[in-house]
């Protein structure tokens, strides 16, 4: 590595925090109809990239008229389907059209009659979560049995509360800047929650000085990192990823770009990130607001492992080099939709 970057010596670890073990979660297209899933953690072959939501019984009418509401920041939505208990997020959907499902790794009737009692936001039925009908059926008589699923569920909310809200925050009376700092602890969190390695590099002129970038909008420099960060668990051999944070003009405050490099199979690479539905999605969202995205691969090389496995180098970058103010697609007041081939 360069010595013009410096290793965060915080970062590169693996494993995924204990808090996230409780939850999957699935980032899925909001902007049609069919809804497909672009990246997923799931313990198994449920909710498969590629797949759609309402394929996997998880959108019911009332499901589907909260995802169709105007506004990316409503309360998050706790939904009972065929498949368990979770929660359907719209945090990502206003800047990225993009939606967001918790899924809860814990027995589905004893969980609802808990949230329908009031337990995780206190007493009254207007401090409780919004539900939808099928859980709010389940009623609120709370049981013996239930009990032993009250302090995973509080814990599990609490992850839920933190984690739901915005990991990136800059201002608009700091000219879109943000700090250094900021945004390499929300790295860390996202890689933790999508359950990936990271090692990051900081260029040397941002982390000697405190250290700022240019960022626009944080909300979907977020979106594309958990996006990008679950490619990375996916796809990249070891798990993990070296995760480069610079500045596009080399200097001080200059436009955000972050460089993401990990290697994949041979085998793999036919399949790139950059022929994905997902990653075509995230980047034509991107470029809407002058975020160029885009991934290249090198010459295969033989891996430690022996000559029979061989790998490509994946590097992936995401850099702002226009300002989103000064664009046509600056003045769209409507829901964010994307056509393709139209």
């Amino acid at each position: 590595m360069s010595s013009k970057y410096r290793t965060d010596v915080r970062a590169g670890e693996l494993r995924m925090d204990d808090g996230f073990a409780r939850m999957s979660y699935v980032l899925f297209r909001n902007d049609h109809d069919a809804r497909e899933i672009l990246a997923s953690r799931m313990p198994d072959a449920s909710f498969a990239v590629g797949d759609t939501l309402c394929g996997n019984s998880l959108l019911d009418d009332e499901a589907v008229q909260y995802l169709n509401r105007p506004g990316g920041e409503r309360e998050p939505m706790m939904v009972f389907t065929d498949r368990g208990v979770g929660l359907l997020s719209k945090i990502y959907d206003g800047c990225a059209a993009m939606g967001l499902y918790l899924h809860l790794h814990l027995p589905s009737e004893p969980v609802s009659r808990l949230i329908n009692g009031g337990v995780l936001e206190g007493i009254g039925d207007d401090r409780k979560p919004t539900r939808n009908a099928r859980m709010r059926a389940l009623g609120d008589q709370v049981r013996m049995e239930d009990e032993a699923c009250y302090l995973p569920l509080a814990a599990w909310w609490a992850d839920v509360q933190g984690g739901c809200r915005r990991l990136i925050a800059t201002s608009l009376q700091t000219n879109y800047r943000l700090h250094t700092d900021t945004l390499a602890d929300a790295i860390r969190r996202l890689a933790a929650f999508a359950g990936c390695g990271v090692t990051l590099h900081i260029s040397a002129v941002l982390g000697e000085s405190g250290g700022a970038v240019t960022c626009y909008a944080p909300e979907l420099v977020e979106a594309c990192l958990l996006f990008l960060l679950s490619e990375v668990r996916e796809r990249a051999a070891t798990r993990s990823a070296t995760v480069e944070l610079e500045t596009v003009n080399g200097e001080w405050g200059g436009g955000l770009r972050l460089t993401l490099r990990y290697s994949v199979l041979h085998e793999d690479s036919a399949c790139a990130p950059t022929q994905t539905d997902g990653f075509f999605h995230v980047a034509q969202v991107a470029e809407l607001c002058g975020l160029d995205l885009y991934c290249t691969f090198s010459d295969s090389h033989p891996s430690e492992a022996g000559e029979r496995e061989r790998l490509h180098d994946c590097t992936v970058v995401l850099e702002w080099l226009r300002d989103p103010t000064l664009m046509p697609t600056s003045d769209l007041k409507s829901r964010l939709r994307i056509a393709y081939g139209n």
